[in-house]
């Protein structure tokens, strides 16, 4: 077996094994109703064992409570003493209008809000003609017999139906089940597709109406994980689900759109380890409204202390006479340009040269005044996104040491360490319906006047409210001829639903 990691699981085929103090090495699962793992029979044949307990400042757990470390359900969040510069990654948090949930606390339920009736049809099947059928069977034997057929949720409603009308599993299901295993068959995952795909963006929108959550009871592992691959998801190096064919996604951001297109790529603000991302991990939304209200919010102070994104320590506000110089000093970015491409799943082209950072310390800051933050739009074309909503769904093994965004409609972007190009950069002016490229916001104030951008966006440092300033800017680009993203007020828009001009609609 691997050695225990730092929560004390050792992991095998994302099972989890935990050390119980001078007795033994046990499987344990998570079990809601406590709020911790038990001790459990991997095959199912024996009743759920004790509760466990991690032992505080060793890798092993016990039964004792008075040695329990605290399980929360809320996901944790990253590791905050390993940063690329000392800002913070995340988004103000929107509070989720049901319980938060970790990684390791895997539903079998819908999320709050979903309609749902008393009991699923797998419920049915097993608490009723099953149970009737297979008196001598444990619920859990139940359960495997049932997952080894690989019904779709409309199957299984069939088959509770047939099966109260004769007490018997038909010969359709069987057939089912055997063309399921055959993994040369291109067929075998087409009922369940036509099932689930279209639940696909309403899951990942937080329109959904149906629960997806009991699929990895439902089905078999292999063809869970097959049935996966053709509905257009990825396995990272993390074992988390990613997609590269989301047109969009969106963030609020007190960086301004110069900024960006001067430095050339908006930087990731955490040297995050990869929880849940083959690279570095930025925080985004698939929601345009989500963006809007974090874009809405003033900028967080800490954010305002550091006069650039290329900034690595924080500056003083004047008449600051303190000297922290040293309390910022808690990461070694000089491996900034280390990366190599081959190791990176989401670049694609982009290269992941050198972006030198300015090591000063105690300047004066120059934004801490700043009321109005951004909206961008992200072309995320072949770029890996992971998507919380899918992972908690359909990847069950996805716990452990593995993050997850805290906010409904997040989901984490996949970046090199120079972070996202501004190529695919778009900023939305103060209507939300309107959006042109960074650089070419950029392009056409140089070829108007050049000193003009830095004045208007030393008003914005400043503490004007001077949305109005890049409103004026923006049309002047869509003017111009060069490609603009125009959006219907009378809709909720998501990252799918976004379709991209040509970026040679239009030019002269």
């Amino acid at each position: 077996m691997p050695l225990p990691d730092e929560h004390g699981f050792r992991t095998i085929v994302a099972r989890k094994f935990v050390d119980v103090k001078n007795e033994g090495t046990v499987y344990v699962e998570f079990d809601d109703a406590i709020g911790t793992y038990r001790a459990t029979d991997l095959y199912k044949k024996q009743p759920q064992g004790p509760a466990l307990y991690k032992n505080d400042g060793e890798a092993t757990w016990s039964q004792r409570p008075e040695a329990r470390e605290t399980v929360t359900l809320k996901r944790p969040l990253p590791d905050e003493s390993v940063l690329e510069t000392t800002l913070p990654d995340k988004h103000p948090r929107v509070q989720s209008p049901g319980p938060q949930r970790s990684v390791e606390d895997t539903p079998a339920s819908p999320r709050p809000g979903s309609t749902q009736p008393s009991q699923t049809p797998r419920a049915q099947l097993i608490d009723g003609p099953l149970q009737s059928l297979y008196p001598d069977k444990t619920a859990s034997e139940l359960e495997t017999l049932l997952r080894s057929y690989n019904l779709s949720p409309g199957q299984q409603t069939r088959l509770h139906k047939d099966m109260l009308e004769n007490l018997t599993i038909p010969e359709w299901a069987e057939q089912h089940k055997q063309m399921s295993r055959d993994t040369g068959n291109p067929r075998r995952h087409d009922l369940l597709y036509s099932e689930i795909e279209p639940n696909l963006r309403h899951l990942r929108n937080g329109t959904a109406t149906t629960g997806l959550y009991e699929l990895h009871l439902s089905l078999t592992h292999e063809f869970l994980d097959s049935f996966l691959v053709k509905a257009g998801y990825s396995r990272n190096r993390n074992n988390c689900l990613y997609r590269t064919d989301i047109p969009a996604v969106f963030r609020g951001d007190e960086r301004t759109p110069f900024e960006l297109a001067n430095d050339g790529w908006m930087l990731p603000r955490y040297n995050h380890k990869p929880y849940a991302t083959t690279q570095k991990a930025m925080s985004v939304t698939v929601s345009l409204k989500a963006a809007k209200m974090y874009g809405g919010d003033e900028p967080d102070p800490e954010y305002l202390l550091y006069n650039s994104q290329t900034n690595k320590y924080p500056g003083k506000q004047p008449n600051d006479a303190s000297d922290d110089s040293d309390a910022s000093d808690v990461s070694d970015v000089s491996d900034v340009s280390t990366t190599t491409n081959s190791q990176i799943a989401s670049s694609g082209s982009e290269s992941d040269s050198s972006l030198q950072l300015d090591l000063e310390r105690n300047y004066e800051t120059t934004r801490h005044k700043q009321q109005i933050q951004f909206v961008y739009a992200i072309d995320s074309r072949n770029m890996e996104l992971v998507l919380g909503e899918e992972n908690h769904a359909f990847n069950r093994a996805a716990n452990g040491p593995n993050w997850f965004p805290d906010d409904d409609l997040e989901a984490l972007l996949s970046v090199s360490r120079r972070g996202i190009s501004a190529d695919r950069i778009w900023v939305f002016d103060s209507s939300h319906q309107k959006a042109v490229r960074v650089k070419d916001l950029q392009d056409h104030v140089d070829d108007t006047d050049d000193a003009y951008a830095r004045k208007v966006e030393e008003r914005t440092h400043s503490g004007a409210d001077n949305k109005d300033e890049y409103d004026r800017l923006i049309a002047g680009v869509a003017a111009a001829g060069k490609p603009v993203l125009l959006l219907s007020s009378d809709k909720d828009w998501f990252g799918n639903d976004i379709v991209w001009p040509s970026l040679s609609e239009n030019q002269h």
